[in-house]
């Protein structure tokens, strides 16, 4: 209909007025441009300035948004739950490869087909709140009403599965870039913004259920991420389980694991425990959860347990009490097995768990001019040191050992101004202990005093071993109970011994090398526990007092240390089943007094002294390859520091 109302515009030059102005404007803008470029300094072109206005974008979706809360200018409607959403399909599509597929692809796959998703029940607690899903089981699928997108006319697009509350919430962030994550709504999002390719939602729904996790939850957090294929997520729940396996274990999520979810954590080769008694004892609580249904598999179940790291005792009541057992009797013939082999001292593969992710190595006191009381750690994952609280006492000649989870320091000497004293304390450090409690507390003291001692752990019990109390050198021996906090002699060494080296495989404790009060000493000796007695072994092919000493595999590794001339680089390891010495790749620098500590199968050794000066540096040595690599050094050089590995104290 032609007329003021609708005036038309031709299209051909000199058609109308409105040809004449266009023609007349074109004119006006070359004439300014020419005379912007006259008018430019030193009669050159003008140079170009580019203009970026952020203020553009912000306007543009506000303007954009409130089209969509009108309904103005929509081309799609979304249909969900009868409720009628009018949308912008250009904007939906920028946003959204899922609708871009769909607006752009002719709707062949919407007109002739469905896009189908299944839901799965799932309840995720997330500390104290708890969120029930209700998407379970629906399909998601989107439907046209048309087989071609007409331009001209609204379509619209049916979505089952995703509430409309949900999807309201993702439209608004498509067109506002702002979404709002709750305890009740995560779990909704984040399968939502997953169907429709929202990666911006479906990574803030994943770091906002990371921060979330917790010993309660963290079972219900991984399986709803494995279920929506939030891979990284589950990745991240995975490590969480791994390190607080002991805590999570007690809590009700544990106990409705299927069996194949609880298997895959069992067989988990870095499960953070205190002892492999805690991985037996959760399995048991399991199993007695459903024990109808659950008794049949321990048989499969029980080869998950690492059974080699239990200790004889701890079997040998489960034999005699545990009902399970007597149900299953082939449950009850494979840790019958395991301990026949712990108790013949047989080499077996034990399958043993990796250090956890957390691991730190403790270093505690040491000598530089003075005993120290310093006690620092070595993160693994970021190789820096961290200071921790200071012994209550300097300490050099001391030893130091883990033991389900806590660190034990052992014996040494303070050497000051005023004279030398040497120590029996034992000092134990717990990195778990809560906030205004003290991580430092004293237990029972040895019998006697013990500088330069070496200790060894069997089934949970520390072996202190030699050592010296002023002038008097022992070849006495003793043990400690953590449970009883008790002392008990051991049957005495053959020899004395004073900066001897200690390492246990097979439930045997070896001593090596040392000082007798008059010489080095290149002998070993090996102690079994259930006859209190000691043998001889093969002795090292040259003496070595203040050597590291360390047992990786079969194999003990003497490591430096000192031979009445000079300090040592050489190395040289026993292999047990053979009981003989072969030699090892040397150390990059020479040292005695150093520490000692295995790894994953590697020996890192720890400062030390030269000959010249106290030693800061770190090598580690990898037998795989027979060869040293120097690693971060300690913060200043000392010698006769403990070390040991642990578990990093929380952060």
């Amino acid at each position: 209909m032609d007329g003021e109302d609708y005036p038309q515009c031709s299209l051909e030059s000199g058609s109308g007025s409105s040809g004449a102005a266009a023609a007349a404007a074109a004119a006006a803008a070359a004439a300014a441009a020419a005379a912007v470029a006259a008018s430019s300094h030193g009669g050159g072109a003008a140079p170009a300035v580019f203009q970026q206005h952020k203020e553009h974008l912000a306007e543009t979706f506000a303007a954009m948004y409130a089209l969509y809360e009108s309904g103005q200018l929509s081309d799609v409607a979304l249909l969900v739950e009868g409720e009628r959403l009018p949308c912008h399909k250009i904007v939906l599509a920028s946003a959204s490869p899922y609708f871009r597929a769909m607006f752009t692809g002719g709707l062949r796959e919407a007109a002739m087909s469905e896009v189908r998703s299944t839901g799965v029940v799932e309840m995720v607690h997330l500390g104290k709140l708890q969120v029930q899903r209700d998407i379970v089981g629906s399909n998601t699928h989107a439907m046209c009403t048309s087989k071609s997108m007409p331009h001209t006319e609204t379509f619209q697009v049916r979505l089952h599965g995703v509430k409309a509350s949900v999807l309201r919430q993702l439209l608004s962030f498509i067109y506002t870039g702002e979404v709002r994550l709750t305890p009740s709504n995560v779990c909704d999002l984040l399968p939502a913004a997953t169907m429709l390719q929202l990666a911006c939602v479906t990574r803030a729904c994943c770091q906002y259920l990371l921060a979330q996790l917790h010993p309660t939850n963290c079972l219900g957090i991984h399986q709803f991420a494995v279920t929506h294929g939030a891979s990284e997520l589950a990745r991240d729940a995975d490590k969480f389980i791994e390190r607080h396996f002991c805590e999570l274990a007690g809590h009700e999520e544990f106990l409705e694991l299927s069996d194949r979810s609880l298997a895959r954590i069992l067989a988990c080769d870095r499960l953070h425990v205190r002892t492999e008694a805690d991985v037996f004892s959760a399995l048991v609580r399991w199993v007695h959860h459903n024990r109808p249904a659950r008794s049949p598999l321990l048989p499969d179940l029980l080869p998950l347990v690492r059974c080699h790291a239990l200790s004889p005792d701890f079997i040998d009541r489960q034999l005699r009490n545990c009902a399970l057992l007597r149900e299953q009797p082939r449950a009850r013939e494979i840790l019958a097995a395991a301990h026949a082999s712990l108790l013949s001292h047989r080499r077996v593969d034990p399958n043993r768990r990796q250090s956890p992710l957390n691991s730190v190595i403790y270093a505690a006191g040491g000598y530089y001019r003075y005993s120290l009381r310093t006690f620092e750690c070595l993160s693994l994952d970021t190789m820096r040191w961290e200071r921790l609280p200071d012994l209550a006492n300097p300490r050099s000649g001391l030893a130091a050992v883990s033991v389900r989870g806590c660190v034990y320091l052992i014996g040494g000497r303070n050497n000051h101004e005023s004279g030398n004293s040497d120590a029996a304390c034992l000092e134990v450090f717990d990195p778990a202990a809560g906030q205004g409690q003290s991580r430092w507390h004293r237990c029972a003291p040895m019998s006697v005093s013990r500088n330069r001692v070496a200790v060894g752990v069997i089934d949970d019990k520390i072996y202190a071993v030699g050592g010296a109390s002023q002038s008097q050198s022992h070849c006495s021996a003793e043990r400690y109970d953590p449970d009883s906090d008790q002392w008990l002699p051991i049957a005495p060494m053959r020899q004395a011994r004073i900066g001897l080296g200690v390492a246990v495989v097979d439930r045997l404790l070896y001593a090596v090398g040392g000082f007798d009060g008059c010489q080095r000493l290149s002998s070993v000796e090996r102690y079994w526990p259930e006859d209190d007695r000691w043998e001889p072994a093969a002795a090292m092919t040259q003496p070595r007092s203040g050597a590291g000493v360390v047992a990786v595999g079969k194999y003990i590794y003497a490591i430096g240390g000192y031979d009445s001339r000079q300090q040592l680089r050489t190395v040289e390891r026993l292999d047990t089943e053979a009981n003989q010495w072969q030699a090892c790749a040397p150390m990059l620098r020479p040292r005695s007094a150093l520490a000692a500590v295995s790894v994953d199968d590697c020996v890192w050794v720890f400062g030390g002294y030269d000959g010249y000066e106290f030693v800061s540096s770190v090598e580690v040595y990898c037998p795989r390859t027979d060869s040293w690599t120097e690693r971060e050094p300690m913060s200043c050089g000392k010698s006769g520091h403990g070390v040991c590995l642990g578990v990093a104290p929380p952060v």
